[in-house]
């Protein structure tokens, strides 16, 4: 099944702070409520996604400090380009 933009967004944010700190992306990605996401790339929102990106990257920020926001903004950057009109958080622009 395709993914929609936001959980391409949320795989992309993961796969880049997964190459920065490994599999421990992947367990924090999950501490989030209303979101899954698993090794192979399947992402679960439920919910409002643009908040869940917002938790996500705030949950990162946490945990590795203010230099997640430049990593998750260097993984979507291509996404964006593609869809400049989508409702982000403030954090990615």
């Amino acid at each position: 099944m395709k993914k929609t933009v936001y959980e391409e967004i949320v795989v992309a944010i993961v796969e880049q702070i997964d190459r920065v700190i490994g599999p421990v992306a992947i367990v924090q990605a999950n501490t989030i409520k209303g979101l899954k996401v698993t090794a192979l790339g399947d992402v679960d929102i439920k919910g409002n996604p643009v908040d869940k990106i917002k938790q996500l990257i705030k949950a990162y920020e946490v945990l590795i400090g203010p230099v997640a926001i430049t990593i998750a903004k260097k993984g979507v950057q291509k996404i964006l380009e593609k869809n400049p009109n989508l409702k982000i958080p403030i954090v990615l622009k």
